[in-house]
């Protein structure tokens, strides 16, 4: 039995996730790294992850979830997680996770970290600025 933990080969957020009937090929459409809005807060109305771990053994939750770095202790404060069960039939396989993103509420200007994590343990995570578009 592997007593690893898994390992994150991808972690990327994108406008859209669409997966191929036949296939089963995932294509990620509008890929970030930045989000601009015109004002603060804001609900963005759609987004998705795709994430892609290896080295896992049997059934295991992974957790993404959304925290607000910018707060005055430090800390980071969490926004939202959802949790998902994954299962890996061998080490060498690699598993895909989509997560579907819908309304999420940006309240304040700063720095987001999109965090995937298995038992407890940060795989692997994606840094976000939030901002407010300058008038041109």
């Amino acid at each position: 039995m592997n007593n690893e933990r898994p390992l994150a080969l991808a972690l990327i957020l994108c406008d859209q996730i669409i997966t191929e009937q036949v296939t089963f090929k995932k294509s990620l459409i509008g890929t970030f790294n930045s989000i601009m809005v015109e004002s603060l807060p804001v609900v963005y109305p759609r987004m998705a992850a795709y994430a892609a771990l290896t080295n896992g053994q049997g059934e295991i939750t992974a957790v993404f979830r959304c925290v607000f770095m910018d707060t005055p202790d430090g800390e980071g404060r969490a926004m939202w997680e959802i949790a998902a069960p994954i299962a890996f039939h061998n080490p060498n396989q690699v598993v895909e996770i989509c997560f579907e993103l819908n309304k999420i509420a940006f309240d304040a200007q700063g720095l987001y970290s999109f965090e995937l994590s298995c038992g407890g343990e940060l795989l692997m995570e994606r840094r976000v600025h939030v901002s407010i578009r300058k008038p041109a």
